[in-house]
């Protein structure tokens, strides 16, 4: 009993002099108390006067879903890419490094190759045996492509790793027999996983994507535990191996991630750095909260924002250049426009080519910042004879006496774009509904996609477009890097 007293005397004693010494700092940054889900309640639970350096970073899609197999517009992506790292990463050249495997090797006829894992350890989290983040291993690495195949995630990065030998059928299997006593296959037959550093993944045929695949936000490895834990989720509280942290939710609005390297003892640590993304609904919104100031890096314009702040060949206008730095790729990924043949009024593939051409989108795109270059593709014969050429005044829905074409997008602004303009130079002749979904339907005569995964089978590509990629940072605050994979950051905060 005594010795508890003394304890508890210690215990006391230590508080008092933190808390003495740490309010002898005179820094005071922060002066708003949200509410955090997170491992800080509010700012006042930290001891003393914390310095916080907060980079805000501004979203126009809404981060959703952080489950690496989930993941479905740049903003989740780009956060994904910063806690979570796959086996290979990109550099802001796009040339390939190591991650969490520290070496690799090829065969000679490029249908092997063997990875072997280096020393990263996830996150703290209490996901572990006293909070302290284990050390990856191949069994990780297994885990995370064989639940790719799993009936209960979306099949598309399956399918970016189709070549590894037996994926295809585990994920059939997967798919199709529902009663798992019937399944026969355990694993990927393709993946082999001889030692706990060491990763071989053998191939039916030779796909120069590979690498590249690996290094995808998607392809990303993370703990079993992490899908399985009911507290700690990996579609609200991803855990990674990267150099920033998962740290919490304000709000429903903003979320938080931390460096790695911050220490955790919070009676130590007087300098704490942070990133903040925000979500919001518009452009409008968002221009307004970036040039008060409150947005610190805009990684993704779209369309209106880029038409505001930047000249018709793509740079920075000159009433921003004393404050703002412009970061400027083209997007090696382009939004591409379909043609849905199984529209329910019979359109055919020529009708749609016909109103494609009267539109004549590289004309009205020509000098437009948004874009970088539009391809038209040419549609074979084969596809032009799966529809049948019926008039297009007998088909169409009617609406205040004009014909009514429908059309699909997910939730991309510069999707909404391409869909706005090409209705506005069918407005003479046409009226539109455009529908944002990310499901094709029936009453869908045309959609735009990013990724060709996402689309129906049988539907007909009929345009590309290539995106200039820009973002805005302050001029004071040169942190972020980009490159040409639009959902590639980098961001380092300055001391």
């Amino acid at each position: 009993m005594r010795l508890r007293k003394i304890h508890f005397f210690l215990l006391i004693g230590l508080f008092i002099s933190g808390n003495i010494a740490c309010t002898e700092s005179k820094t005071v940054v922060i002066n708003k108390k949200p509410v955090f889900m997170g491992e800080v309640s509010t700012l006042d639970d930290l001891p003393g006067e914390v310095t916080q350096t907060v980079i805000r970073i501004g979203e126009l899609n809404k981060i959703q879903n952080l489950d690496p197999l989930f993941i479905d517009n740049h903003g989740e992506m780009r956060l994904i890419n910063l806690v979570c790292e796959g086996l290979v990463t990109l550099d802001s050249e796009g040339n390939l490094n190591p991650a969490i495997a520290k070496s690799w090797q090829l065969s000679n006829d490029s249908l092997s190759y063997v990875f072997t894992l280096g020393d990263k350890r996830f996150h703290n989290s209490d996901l572990f045996f006293n909070g302290l983040g284990r050390k990856v291993n191949s069994n990780d690495v297994r885990y995370v492509f064989e639940r790719m195949a799993k009936a209960n995630v979306p099949g598309r990065t399956a399918k970016l790793f189709w070549a590894i030998r037996g994926m295809d059928v585990f994920y059939n299997e997967q798919r199709e027999i529902f009663d798992i006593e019937r399944r026969s296959l355990k694993s990927i037959i393709g993946i082999e996983t001889p030692n706990d550093s060491t990763v071989i993944f053998n191939l039916d045929y030779k796909d120069e994507n590979f690498l590249n695949n690996l290094a995808k936000p998607e392809a990303s490895i993370y703990p079993r535990e992490n899908v399985e834990s009911k507290t700690s989720f990996i579609a609200d509280w991803p855990v990674g191996t990267n150099s920033w942290k998962f740290s919490g939710l304000f709000r429903d609005s903003i979320i938080t991630l931390k460096p790695i390297a911050e220490s955790t003892n919070l009676t130590e640590t007087i300098k704490r750095k942070r990133l903040e993304f925000y979500f919001f609904q518009s452009e409008v919104s968002l221009y307004k909260k970036f040039f008060l100031g409150e947005i610190d890096i805009v990684p993704e314009l779209g369309p209106q924002l880029s038409k505001t702040v930047l000249t018709a060949d793509g740079k920075l206008s000159p009433s921003y250049q004393k404050d703002f730095n412009l970061i400027s790729t083209v997007s090696t990924e382009p939004f591409s426009l379909y043609f849905n043949p199984d529209n329910r009024f019979n359109i055919s593939i020529h009708q749609a080519l016909d109103l494609l051409k009267q539109a004549d989108l590289q004309k009205v795109f020509m000098n437009s910042p948004v874009f970088d270059k539009i391809e038209i593709n040419q549609i074979n014969e084969a596809q032009k004879k799966n529809n049948s050429d019926q008039t297009l005044l007998k088909n169409f829905g009617t609406a205040n006496g004009n014909l009514k074409l429908t059309m699909n997008y997910d939730e991309s602004p510069i999707a909404l774009e391409v869909l706005r303009v090409f209705l506005i130079s069918l407005s003479n002749q046409y009226a539109g509904i455009i529908v944002k979904s990310p499901v094709i339907g029936r009453e869908s005569i045309f959609f735009i996609r990013e990724t060709a995964y996402q689309t129906p089978v049988n539907a007909i590509q009929l345009a590309k477009f290539y995106p200039k990629r820009s973002g805005l940072q302050k001029s004071d605050k040169i942190y972020a890097e980009f490159s040409n994979e639009p959902w590639w950051i980098s961001i380092k905060l300055k001391d």
